[in-house]
């Protein structure tokens, strides 16, 4: 059992499956085909995090996956420095979950950029 603190829920986190392409790397925002059909349509959570020698969770959000990756690249805050990847991942999550998942997943990585946090207790879940 995993406990991550008195504010959040403490018992095993949820199992889910994290988006992660063929091979041992990270997604690179950039780099995501968004006509790849393991998109799809997908609805879930995703986190995006930047690479280098401090690395740091940028943005944790939900909604239709490849709209939200289209977004987050037009996005200023989110661009790319020298010497640093900006990577992505997501995951499905059904529907009465995400706004706990969010939650947590803010409460957690505490990101640089933050959207709406939903007003949800934390629902616990694997980490990327």
């Amino acid at each position: 059992m995993r406990l991550w603190g008195d504010d959040l829920l403490l018992h095993s986190p949820m199992p889910v499956r994290w988006y992660r392409p063929r091979g041992e790397r990270w997604a690179r925002l950039d780099e995501v085909d968004l006509e790849d059909p393991r998109i799809g349509h997908a609805i879930g959570v995703y986190v995006i995090w930047r690479l280098g020698p401090v690395p740091r969770v940028l943005r944790v959000g939900q909604g239709v996956v490849r709209d939200e990756i289209a977004a987050s690249r037009r996005d200023r805050r989110l661009r790319r420095r020298a010497g640093e990847d900006i990577c992505v991942t997501w995951a499905s999550i059904a529907t009465p979950y995400r706004d706990g998942v969010v939650a947590y997943l803010t409460s957690y990585y505490d990101p640089q950029v933050r959207g709406a946090v939903p007003d949800a207790e934390p629902i616990a879940v694997e980490l990327p």
